[in-house]
């Protein structure tokens, strides 16, 4: 029996090394599994394994095609909720958190372990003699520790906290975005249809001036200025239809679309609250304080470092724990029961300086977490003030983008018609022409700038952002086909 225990030893031995030998095995040349040298890309050698559920991008809501795909912002906000996963990471790592209370908590119940034990064969007289099995139970409860329980549940509690602010504010984060990337793409399409309003100005102009020179009261300088103009339009609305494709892929993205996803939008403007601008800037920076979720994920960081002091701290002092046993015995011949409970006191007495380390370690972090702490709220407050006072220069902005346009359409309405009379020359009707496309220009990136630094204003302080209130004034629209005809 020996050699066949040998020979099926050695068999086993041998097939064990060929299946291993068979497999990558890069133990034995792990250089074979990387690019030969820095300048040649590595070929992979080994097909990756499919995936069984391959993930499918998101796409436009099949409730949404009826609508020609024309999405207002409250319904890209709640598209962006369902898809972006930036929400969806925070909210796991909430889960993730709320689970490692749950774990810290345990520590607070008794653990009770079972065993068995088994022995057969020929045993020598002096282990029994007797073939036998035993099972039994153990008990073990953590009585008192210094509190280095109860700091760690307060701990794991604090790092949820911070968890589900942290989500709080990957929500304000998604909610501003949206807004801006939507105000940011209803916007580059109104500079496509001012544009479109130049050119067409651009083309009435060339047209008098050639025939002005047909009819020998111009020059060809004339015609050869007007037609530069209207290329110069041509130019800048083939620009700006390629930032409106940009702007669509953003607010795609921001939606949780691929960025070549066909869809538009209605070109709607909501009502802004005017009287945040008439509250003082320190009120604000006040409620930033109070409201703004990273702020308080701050604050709970802070509190968790704490909690992890008093942790490190109490192990470095003796822990009780209660313990008990109950032990069942049978053999052929007889069987037993035997239990028994006691205390230990177990006392930490020296392991290399691992817990002082430990404990030096926790109030470093706490002073991170302090310095943090100090760094996120005067950024907040800057974010306040620069937002604010950016909010409040865009309306003065808007009343003079606004009453520039009027002026400079006026201008190239009176030059045009001096033009066309042969009363001005080709260079004052080129230089109102160029005004006013500037002016139109102008109001339509002020107003796009004043509705990006209202939703930034809402986000700096923490606010809940709400997109429409019936007791708020509405500031004039982004320019329509109809103004621009004007």
């Amino acid at each position: 029996m020996g050699g066949w225990d040998l020979r099926l030893s050695i068999a086993l031995l041998f097939t064990t090394f060929t299946l291993g030998l068979a497999h990558a095995a890069p133990e034995l040349n792990p250089q074979k599994y990387v690019s030969p040298d820095p300048a040649t890309p590595y070929k992979m050698q080994v097909e990756q394994p499919k995936l069984k559920n391959r993930i499918e991008l998101p796409v436009v809501p099949p409730e949404y095609k009826d609508t020609a795909k024309k999405f207002t912002l409250p319904q890209l906000v709640d598209t962006a909720f369902k898809n972006n996963p930036s929400t969806v990471y925070a909210w796991a790592q909430a889960l993730s958190k709320a689970a490692d209370w749950a774990t810290a908590r345990g520590a607070y119940y008794p653990s009770l372990n079972g065993q068995a034990d088994g022995e057969a064969g020929k045993i020598p007289a002096t282990l029994g003699g007797r073939s036998f099995v035993d099972a039994g139970l153990v008990l073990n409860y953590l009585l008192f520790d210094f509190g280095g329980r109860s700091a760690s549940v307060k701990q794991a509690k604090q790092a949820l906290i911070g968890a589900n602010l942290d989500h709080n504010q990957a929500i304000q984060d998604l909610l501003r975005d949206i807004s801006q990337a939507y105000y940011d793409f209803v916007g580059k399409k109104a500079l496509v249809h001012a544009n479109e309003a130049s050119l067409k100005e651009s083309n009435t102009s060339l047209e008098a001036a050639e025939q002005r020179r047909m009819a020998g009261v111009a020059t060809v300088s004339d015609v050869l200025q007007a037609r530069s103009d209207e290329q110069q339009a041509v130019y800048n609305l083939a620009s700006s239809k390629g930032d409106v494709e940009i702007a669509r892929g953003k607010l795609a993205t921001v939606a949780g679309w691929p960025s070549n996803t066909s869809y538009d939008t209605v070109d709607e403007m909501f009502n802004i609250p005017y009287k945040l601008m008439d509250e003082s800037v320190d009120p604000l920076i006040e409620a930033a304080r109070k409201n703004r979720a990273d702020l308080n994920s701050a604050i709970a960081n802070v509190r968790q470092k704490e909690e992890a002091i008093k942790q490190a701290r109490a192990a470095l002092y003796p822990q009780i724990v209660g313990t008990g046993n109950y032990l069942w015995v049978r053999n052929r011949d007889f069987g037993t029961q035997a239990y028994y409970g006691g205390v230990t006191l177990q006392i930490p007495i020296f392991q290399g300086f691992s817990l002082t380390s430990k404990l030096r370690s926790a109030k470093a972090q706490l002073k991170v977490a302090v310095e943090s702490l100090e760094a996120k709220e005067e950024g907040i407050i800057q974010d306040v003030w620069k937002t604010y006072n950016n909010f409040k220069a865009d309306k003065d902005k808007l009343s003079s983008a606004n009453a520039l346009l009027a002026s400079a359409t006026e201008s190239f309405a009176a030059s045009s018609a001096r033009y066309k009379a042969g009363v001005a020359d080709i260079v004052e009707l080129m230089t109102t022409q160029s005004r006013l496309a500037s002016a139109r220009a102008q109001l339509i990136r002020t107003q796009m700038s004043f509705y990006n630094d209202f939703a930034e204003l809402i986000h700096s302080i923490g606010a809940e952002y709400k997109i429409v209130s019936q007791e708020q004034e509405k500031p004039e629209l982004l320019l329509s086909r109809s103004d621009e005809a004007k």
